[in-house]
């Protein structure tokens, strides 16, 4: 939905998806990607959804999903400290294609 947003590191694209298809498309884009989840983590009401590991590059990488609407859900991703621009919309192109399975 809209243009994604890469603004101090972090790249922002909203999906229309609910949460756990949104999950399961990130956990998916993970693993498609050889990246390592090392902590999930879901908060009490699932308005909000972490994963974090390493890229298969060994650098840290953070996606959040948050529920924007039932079925609207954000995804940012961040990669190091600093983030990583393309190496970022190469895992929300992996989450979009994802969806679509």
């Amino acid at each position: 939905l809209g243009a994604a947003e890469y603004i101090r590191g972090e790249l922002k694209q909203g999906y229309a998806a609910p949460m756990e298809k949104a999950w399961n498309a990130s956990l998916a884009a993970v693993e498609d990607m050889k990246m390592r989840a090392t902590e999930k983590s879901i908060d009490n009401l699932d308005q909000n959804r972490v994963i974090k590991g390493k890229t298969d590059e060994g650098r840290d990488f953070q996606i959040s999903l948050e529920v924007t609407s039932k079925e609207v859900t954000t995804v940012t991703v961040r990669i190091g400290v600093f983030g990583d621009e393309a190496y970022s919309k190469r895992i929300q192109d992996a989450i979009a294609k994802n969806l679509k399975r």
